[in-house]
């Protein structure tokens, strides 16, 4: 997966050549890869609690409402 995000990001800047010779900028395809792959792996293991957490204040902000109307 890593490989991939790499490829991709290498062909998003541009840099076609670097396709032919890679070999030599292995580390850098590994690296960004890894990168990319590490971002979208850290969003999906955030994004629930995060869900979650939101959700508690907009119902506290609900309540806040339902508490004001009634006053």
């Amino acid at each position: 997966m890593g490989i991939i995000a790499g490829f991709a990001a290498l062909l998003l800047l541009g840099k076609y050549e670097v396709l032919l010779t890679l070999d030599k900028y292995q580390p850098v395809y590994s690296v960004l890869g890894f990168g990319v792959a590490g971002i979208f792996i850290i969003i999906l293991f955030l994004a629930k609690p995060i869900r979650k957490i939101i959700g508690k204040f907009k119902k506290l902000s609900k309540k806040k409402d339902k508490n004001r109307l009634e006053k």
